[in-house]
């Protein structure tokens, strides 16, 4: 709990350190009401433009790093405690960076998603999410297939090359005990042998829609890694099953609406854009 605090804590340090020059540069061009109570209240004692343009973003380059580090730290210790623990006699010290990189790529999915759906619905920001773009984006989702099954491999053959008694079941009962059986090769099939498939092709990876549907493709083939990874260990020995029903959809959309209400919500009261960047016009038809 102690390193979820510090995390959200962090993370929205990182956030509001990072939109204030945008607002502020806003309000200055469109008045001072623009932005409401959260403008009001994110720009008190806010000083000359330039000057705070200067200081804030290099408060962020060093917030930056911080934040980077302690997700890669506490993210393993909060995957440590809420996911690995569920099967009291398991562990692996890679079970962490396995996990993140997975949360990672599935979050890119979702990035390219919103943003092509972006993209499709304005002609302003279509400038600025470019094909280029979009396609770096593709690139990351790629890569993060390759280190995520990679990860997965390297977990897998120190278990079975040094013959840990204590680790081997929980590999057994999802590689080779039906029904986990059949969903670990699906999931095999579908975050690796699909996505390395579908992303290699350069003109594909230039299509907008195509690639919408490969982010979605890929946060739900995540989706269900993770719930391979929680539910076998729920369950009692030798009585495994494969529940999805409206429980574990309703709890999804559930968590995957308040993120978009907030998403939403917070898209409403700052810059779509960074406006004070001073790179921004030089990189608008760039990459």
């Amino acid at each position: 709990i102690f390193w979820l605090l510090l995390l959200y804590g962090i993370s929205y340090w990182f956030v509001v350190t990072s939109v204030k020059p945008d607002i502020g540069l806003a309000r200055k061009i469109m008045g001072s009401r623009w932005g409401g109570a959260l403008a009001d209240s994110l720009l008190d004692g806010y000083g000359d433009q330039e000057d705070e343009v200067t200081r804030l973003n290099q408060l962020s380059s060093r917030i930056a790093p911080a934040l980077a580090l302690l997700y890669a730290i506490g993210g393993s210790f909060l995957v440590w405690d809420f996911v690995m623990t569920l099967d009291q006699e398991w562990f692996s010290t890679l079970f962490g960076v396995f996990f993140l990189i997975g949360n990672l790529q599935a979050t890119m999915g979702i990035l390219i998603a919103i943003a092509v759906t972006v993209r499709n619905h304005s002609s302003v920001l279509a400038e600025y999410i470019t094909i280029n773009r979009l396609h770096d984006l593709t690139k990351l989702v790629f890569a993060f297939s390759l280190l995520w099954t990679y990860m997965a491999f390297s977990q897998y053959i120190v278990i079975w090359y040094a013959d840990l008694p204590e680790e081997t079941p929980y590999l057994v009962i999802r590689s080779q005990t039906e029904p986990w059986s059949t969903l670990f090769l699906i999931l095999f099939l579908w975050l690796f042998v699909s996505v390395f498939i579908g992303l290699m092709p350069k003109t594909l990876c230039r299509t907008p829609n195509y690639i919408r549907f490969m982010g979605i493709y890929v946060a739900v083939g995540q989706w269900l890694a993770v719930y391979m990874m929680v539910v076998p260990s729920l369950q009692h020995f030798g009585h495994y099953h494969i529940l999805l029903g409206f429980h574990e959809l309703l709890i999804t959309l559930g968590f995957g609406g308040a993120f978009f209400l907030c998403y939403v919500a917070f898209l409403e009261q700052v810059p779509l854009l960074p406006i004070s960047d001073k790179h921004l016009c030089k990189s608008w038809h760039g990459h």
